[in-house]
């Protein structure tokens, strides 16, 4: 009787605890604020979905608007690191969504910024819109309806064409129609 008991008081808790959780995350959703992991797994337009990595306070994954004059400053308060790394240092890079931005310090110091790119899965599982002038024939595969002869005629055209300045430009490739770019509109 008494375990019964015991058990139902921790489930309470348990209920209680995870109530104020979801409240607080939707309460941050709500008023715009960022956490650390995109909840709803789909990219806004007008942002950029990043990851933020290395040793800093507030790792994670964030949408940031677009504007570069903000994303700095943006990156800066989001990293907690507003003074040691300067706005400077943050001028010169370029990343857009799908983009980790990797900031490392050494002794309190910000040395090291480097801009490299998310997992196709992770950019998928996001919602973040694929690049087609980035993937990689395994990754075209992944795609419905891309079997391996096409993905390595999308490469051998892009190699030999250039890259492509839309989806669209995926009909200069035999093989692929209006239907197949209509399937796949929706990862671009």
């Amino acid at each position: 009787m008494i375990e019964s008991l015991h058990r139902l008081v921790l489930l309470c808790i348990a209920l209680v605890l995870a109530a104020s959780l979801s409240m607080k995350s939707h309460d941050i959703l709500e008023s715009g604020g960022s956490v650390a992991f995109l909840p709803m797994g789909v990219a806004e337009k007008g942002k950029d979905t990043i990851r933020i990595r290395g040793n800093i306070v507030n790792p994670g994954v964030y949408q940031i608007d677009c504007g570069s004059k903000e994303k700095s400053v943006t990156i800066l308060t989001l990293i907690g690191a507003g003074k040691e790394i300067g706005e400077k240092s943050l001028a010169g890079l370029n990343w857009h969504s799908g983009d980790v931005l990797e900031i490392n310090r050494k002794k309190g110091q910000y040395v090291d910024i480097t801009v490299d790119t998310m997992s196709f899965e992770e950019m998928m599982i996001l919602g973040i819109p694929l690049d087609p002038n980035r993937l990689s024939a395994h990754e075209w595969e992944r795609l419905p309806g891309i079997g391996p002869v096409t993905a390595k005629k999308i490469i051998d055209d892009r190699q030999i064409n250039g890259d492509f300045q839309s989806i669209d430009d995926l009909k200069r490739i035999d093989g692929i129609g209006n239907a197949k770019i209509a399937n796949l509109k929706q990862y671009f």
